[in-house]
């Protein structure tokens, strides 16, 4: 069993949605929302704004 930390990409947007909602939390899934809250680039901050952990290839736990 493998688990890693890594930045989220635009992929990972459905495994997000549906690991919120499976939560209780009532997700935004819309693309573009995630899109701009997530991986547009901005100027004031160019490093990654959404970490997934994943076990071997499982979304398992989200930060934002």
């Amino acid at each position: 069993m493998h688990s890693a930390i890594r930045p989220s990409t635009p992929e990972d947007a459905p495994a997000i949605a549906r690991l919120l909602d499976e939560a209780g939390l009532r997700p935004n899934g819309r693309p573009q929302d995630m899109w701009w809250k997530y991986w547009q680039p901005r100027s004031d901050w160019p490093g990654p704004r959404s970490f997934v952990l994943t076990q071997d290839d499982e979304l398992i736990a989200h930060g934002a």
